[in-house]
């Protein structure tokens, strides 16, 4: 009985796996946006198996991907989805036919739609084709998200934000038409050298060349700014992005970011917020977005309480994995765990994992992942007004607290003007001290040379009156008739005494 049931628990795991393998194919074919890291979370019990099949089928969908953009594969109406594992396969019709493009294969498949690469037949323009999932079929709320969508990219005018060049239904679907941007999603374009430690999951402590890091962060730190004031664009329209994570910022060739997919945007106008969204949002403690991009009030189904300062939250988890190429919080658990662990623990602080990592900017990551909504920043706006400030060598708001770090900065910046002050307040202070110098030294001086008149003045008194006392007055007019006939002095002699 016991080897019997030992033998059978491998079998039950498979198909267990098996099973949510193709509840998760069907439900994204449905337009649900699930992601792999949602069903590890919720099945630990089922790892490492269930990770290596959703890898699996991962690069299946790649591979028919690349297929389908370069042409390859039979003449077939339809494309076979691979479940992977053994699983039974799932067909999706062929793109439908779009009036005046043509369809050059399919970008990307996501939880509400198919995005295709097409040329606009007059112009021979490049253009990308978002489709709502089997639309004749789609509910309600997933057709009022996708109409919001495409009024909000409407509303938008940044070169940070693809913009929509047309929309209609074709064939029964809803589809818009928005500029192709080629590029590569973040993720891949960042920068190698820091990783996680894959088999535990725990960063892992690396160490790069000083100039090599200070170049690299410096390069990531201006990148995060413009996807922040894209980002920013979108927030002073009342719009929050609720799903902001590497794989929705796309890098063209200039290493130009591009923010994409407002599917679940949130729209709010002042406190209240749109008639669309009061029909289309989720239900109370329903998760949208991704979870290891999520704030806490986004894992606790908290829609009420979702605003831009969400958006900075994602922001910071994104900042902290370009830098560290890590996760702020360990995704392993249950869910209960993870959204425990989302709501309740602090971050590992950037600079346990790279030493290398500016004080600075950590406290800008910590800030932007405060657990309290009103300790971040307020809008993307205000974090990218941060990074400029780091950026210039200015004092930054997340350490305005510390008075030791204000005066450095402050002494730093100032450099130039401090070593003028320093130079002329030592020019005073020596020029302070020669002259009490030269006036004590002119005093005693002066005291003595006092002395010595007194002295000449005093003895030519007292000589004066010996000789008064000495000399009879009767010898007194032959002496002055002697002083009368002596000879005149030469010149030089006179001029000696003079100067004597």
């Amino acid at each position: 009985m016991e080897s019997h049931a030992a033998s059978s628990a491998p079998r039950d795991r498979t198909l267990q796996i098996r099973r949510i393998v193709q509840g998760l194919t069907l439900r994204r074919g449905r337009g649900d946006d699930i992601s792999d890291a949602a069903l590890i979370t919720a099945h630990p019990e089922l790892m490492p198996e269930l990770a290596t099949v959703l890898q699996t089928l991962r690069l299946v969908e790649q591979a028919r991907r690349l297929a389908a953009s370069a042409g390859w594969g039979s003449s077939d109406s339809t494309i076979a989805f691979a479940e992977g594992a053994g699983g039974a396969g799932r067909h999706y019709a062929a793109a439908p036919s779009f009036p005046g493009y043509r369809i050059l294969g399919e970008i990307r498949r996501g939880g509400q739609g198919v995005v295709y690469q097409a040329l606009h037949e007059n112009t021979g323009r490049k253009v990308a084709i978002k489709v709502i999932l089997h639309g004749p079929a789609a509910g309600p709320r997933e057709r009022i998200r996708f109409e919001r969508e495409v009024r909000i990219l409407a509303s938008l005018r940044h070169p940070g934000i693809v913009a929509i060049c047309d929309n209609g239904r074709a064939e029964g679907d809803c589809y818009y038409v928005m500029d192709y941007i080629e590029g590569v999603p973040l993720d891949q374009w960042m920068p190698s050298g820091v990783r996680a430690n894959s088999r535990s999951g725990r960063p892992a402590k690396v160490k790069l060349a000083a100039r090599h890091f200070r170049d690299r962060t410096v390069a990531v730190m201006h990148l995060f700014d413009k996807i922040c004031a894209a980002v920013n664009a979108a927030h002073a329209r009342g719009i929050v992005h609720r799903d902001l994570k590497p794989a929705n910022i796309l890098i063209d060739a200039r290493g130009e970011p591009h923010i994409l997919d407002f599917g679940l945007a949130k729209i709010r106008t002042g406190d209240r917020s749109d008639a669309s969204e009061a029909f289309a949002k989720t239900e109370a403690g329903q998760f949208v977005g991704s979870l290891p991009w999520a704030s806490p009030e986004q894992a606790h189904g908290q829609s009420a309480q979702i605003d831009a300062r969400s958006d900075v939250y994602s922001l910071g988890a994104i900042l902290y994995h370009m830098l560290t190429g890590c996760l702020p919080f360990a995704l392993s658990g249950s869910v209960q765990d993870v959204l425990r662990c989302i709501c309740g623990t602090e971050p590992t602080r950037p600079r346990a994992i790279c030493r290398q990592i500016n004080g600075e900017i950590e406290a800008i990551i910590l800030k932007c992942l405060a657990k309290k909504p009103e300790v971040r920043y307020a809008t993307a706006g205000a974090l990218a007004c941060e990074v400029k400030r780091y950026l210039s060598g200015r004092p930054v708001d997340a350490l305005r607290h510390n008075s030791g770090y204000l005066l450095k900065k402050t002494l730093i910046r100032q450099k130039l003007a401090t070593a003028v002050v320093a130079a002329a307040l030592a020019v005073a202070v020596t020029a302070s001290a020669v002259t009490l110098w030269a006036r004590n030294d002119y005093s005693s001086a002066g005291r003595i040379v006092a002395q010595q008149l007194d002295c000449t003045v005093r003895t030519s008194a007292t000589n004066h009156a010996t000789a008064e006392k000495t000399v009879a007055p009767e010898t007194i007019p032959d002496a002055r008739a002697g002083i009368d006939e002596a000879p005149t002095p030469p010149a030089h002699a006179v001029m000696l005494v003079e100067m004597w």
